[in-house]
Order: structure tokens, then C-alpha cells, then sequence
């Protein structure tokens, strides 16, 4: 009787303690009280570093009632920054626990000074690094509707950068008047020079790339204009069955090469058809940092990282939640398994086309443009002429 008792009376608090260990603000793990709430590391360090100016920078799109948990707590900060607030997290204790920790060092050992400070920026580094981990763990549960609210935004946004209406009203034509050769020439060199211009828009558009410094922008800039031509192109090529027009084979050939036709053709293999997943697979293949094709005297200074792994992971996770949106795990994984084989084939592509001239200056330009575009932007807001992207 009295070892039920204990054990009934026990539950309540063995309930309260493993609720007080999880974090307030996500739901993650946490020990202790941080600026008067229960928090773990990642939104102890998310509050000391927004809640002064985060209140003024940090807008919701979804009309601040996002959802905020372990997965997806770096999706909108606004929301992340009020459920903070809300749960009695205090700005003024930030002040008073540095002042508290550096009056403590500075007591204990000020022999060690620099070696303290060195800790400090490498123990930040780790914090923040850990505040940017990405949630992948859950994504393959099975879930009806997998994006939220704010990845839906998201993925129309990354759908309508890119705009290849003009290009396959093109290809169609070709298709259609591939035994009149004259006029499917005049169609083929109208349609090389359109996908230039598409690939300028959509880094214009893109928002992502306007979220880069102008270092930064550098050294992904040349990369993605090759990589959206390529991808482009070759996406086109595989809609409208363009290896069954004699003509336009020839007219391709002619100007960029039969080493670049062989690779085009092996690449069309692999490429995706469904019109959505192509341009998420065109967000994640331009964004990529792993290679860079510039001259050997173009000096590429490194970009922010932290930055660009979370552009990057954004656009993965929409890609992939997507896909088992529509497809299913087993097709998902398939489909993004050719992706990656169409990613690799486009790069043989890419190098091959170096050697084109006529290639290697259209880039150039679109490259030259869009910067152009981006600085006059960057100007613009700094005067306060043109609204942030």
C-alpha cells in the first residue's frame, strides 16, 4: 500500500521534470533557465543575438501564427522571436549574464585573457553552428501534407523565377516546321539566344542570390548562368523531343560542337519532366558551391557559409518534402536519385562548353547584367529609393 502510494505520488513530479527539460520556445532538449526561460542552446543563443534588433528586422509572412517546434524553428524567426518573448524571456538579462561572466573571468584569472577571449569566439562559433543545424531526421515520416505554410511560399517563388513559356513556344515551332530548314535555323538561333535571357531573369528574380553580399554574389554568379543555361537548354530539349528534329540537331551541332551535342544527349537521358521538381532541381543545381567555373585570373573570394548552407538546406528540404508530397517515398527517392545523375551529366556539359566562344561570352554578359542589376538594387536601398527583395 505504501510502496503504490510512493510510487503514485511520484508520477506527478517525474512528470514535471521531464517536462521542464524540454525547451519552451521548440520542444528540443534543454537544462537550463536561459533570460528567464526554460530554453536550449540554439534558441538561448537565437534570443541573444535578435532580441534587441529582431523585433525591427524580422518579418512573417504568414500572418505570425507559424508554427515553432525542433524542425523547422529556423523557418521564420519573427515567430521564433515572439514565442521567446512570450514564454518570459527578458532582454535586460542578457546584459547582466555577460557582465556577470566576464567580472567572473576577469577575478578568477586575468593572466589568461587572451586565451579566454580565443575560447569565447571558438565556443560561439559552435553555438551558432549548432543554432543553424538542419532538421532532415523527420522528413521521412509519412506526412499528407509535409510543407508548411511558409515552404508553399517558398516553392512558388523558386516555380516562377524561372519562366520557360517563350522557350517552349520555340522548341514547339521547331518541332512543328523542322522540314522548312531556313526557317527552323532562324527558329534555333532565336531559341539559343532566348535561353540566355531566360537564365538573366531568373537570377534577377532569384531571391536568394539578392540575399548575398556583392562578394559573395561573385563567385556563385558565373556558376549559376551556366548552370541555369545548361539545365535550361537541356530541360527544353527533353519536353519538346528535340533529338527527332534533323534541323535543329544540326543547327545545335553547328554552333556549339558535336562534343556538346554527344553530352546534351547523354544528359536528356536523365532529365527530370515533370515541369515543378525541374525547377527545384534548377534552384538546387545553381546553388551549388561545390564547383566553380571561372578564368584562372578571376580572384573568388570565400562566400559566408553559415549563409549559403541555409539557402542551400531551404531549397533541399522544399525539394524533397515535395516530393513526398506528390510522389511517395519510394518514387521521391528515385526521382531525386536522377537528379543527382542529371546534375553530374550537366557538369561534363558545363566543362565542355568552356572551349565555345560563343558561349563563353554570352555568359559573360548575362553575368555582367546581372551583377549590374544587383549593385543598382543595393544602391537603391541604401538611398531608400527601391524596396528590399
Amino acid at each position: 500500500m505504501d510502496k503504490n502510494s510512493n510510487i503514485a505520488s511520484s508520477y506527478p513530479v517525474e512528470r514535471a521534470k521531464e517536462e521542464s527539460i524540454q525547451c519552451k520556445i521548440c520542444g528540443a532538449p534543454a537544462e537550463h533557465s536561459n533570460y528567464g526561460a526554460i530554453s536550449c542552446s540554439p534558441c538561448k543563443m537565437f534570443f541573444r543575438r535578435n532580441a534587441i534588433t529582431g523585433q525591427l528586422k524580422f518579418k512573417c509572412d504568414s500572418g505570425e501564427n507559424c508554427e515553432v517546434n525542433v524542425n523547422n524553428r529556423h523557418v521564420c524567426p519573427a515567430c521564433r522571436l515572439a514565442k521567446c518573448f512570450a514564454n518570459g524571456m527578458q532582454p535586460e538579462l542578457i546584459r547582466s549574464s555577460l557582465s556577470k561572466k566576464t567580472a567572473s573571468k576577469e577575478k578568477a584569472n586575468p593572466t589568461t585573457e587572451t586565451f579566454t577571449e580565443t575560447s569565447n569566439i571558438l565556443t560561439r562559433s559552435e553555438e551558432e553552428i549548432q543554432c543553424q543545424q538542419f532538421p532532415i531526421r523527420n522528413l521521412l515520416q509519412p506526412d499528407s501534407s509535409p510543407l508548411y505554410s511558409v515552404q508553399w511560399t517558398v516553392l512558388s517563388s523558386l516555380i516562377y523565377c524561372y519562366n520557360e513559356s517563350k522557350l517552349l513556344s520555340l522548341a514547339r515551332q521547331i518541332s512543328t516546321e523542322s522540314a522548312v530548314a531556313q526557317a527552323s535555323t532562324m527558329l534555333s538561333t532565336q531559341l539559343f539566344s532566348e535561353v540566355y535571357q531566360v537564365a538573366e531573369n531568373y537570377l534577377r528574380s532569384n531571391r536568394n542570390y539578392a540575399q548575398l553580399s556583392y562578394d559573395d554574389r561573385a563567385g556563385f554568379l558565373r556558376m549559376a548562368a551556366e548552370s541555369t543555361t545548361w539545365f535550361g537548354l537541356i530541360f527544353i530539349w527533353k519536353q519538346c523531343q528535340l533529338s527527332n528534329c534533323p534541323s535543329f540537331v544540326a543547327d545545335f551541332q553547328n554552333c556549339y560542337g558535336q562534343n556538346a551535342l554527344n553530352l546534351v544527349e547523354h544528359v536528356v537521358k536523365y532529365m527530370e519532366t515533370d515541369v515543378v521538381i525541374f525547377k527545384l532541381g534548377l534552384s538546387l543545381f545553381t546553388f551549388c558551391n561545390n564547383l566553380l567555373l571561372v578564368p584562372s585570373t578571376m580572384v573568388v573570394k570565400p562566400a559566408s557559409m553559415l549563409t549559403i548552407f541555409r539557402i542551400q538546406n531551404d531549397n533541399v528540404e522544399v525539394t524533397w518534402k515535395y516530393l513526398l508530397f506528390k510522389y511517395g517515398l519510394q518514387l521521391s527517392v528515385r526521382r531525386f536519385l536522377n537528379l543527382i545523375k542529371c546534375f553530374l551529366s550537366t557538369i561534363e556539359t558545363m566543362y565542355e562548353a568552356q572551349s565555345i566562344p560563343v558561349h563563353v561570352n554570352a555568359v559573360e554578359a548575362v553575368v555582367e547584367r546581372v551583377e549590374l542589376a544587383f549593385i543598382l538594387d543595393d544602391i537603391g536601398c541604401i538611398d531608400g529609393t527601391r524596396a528590399d527583395p
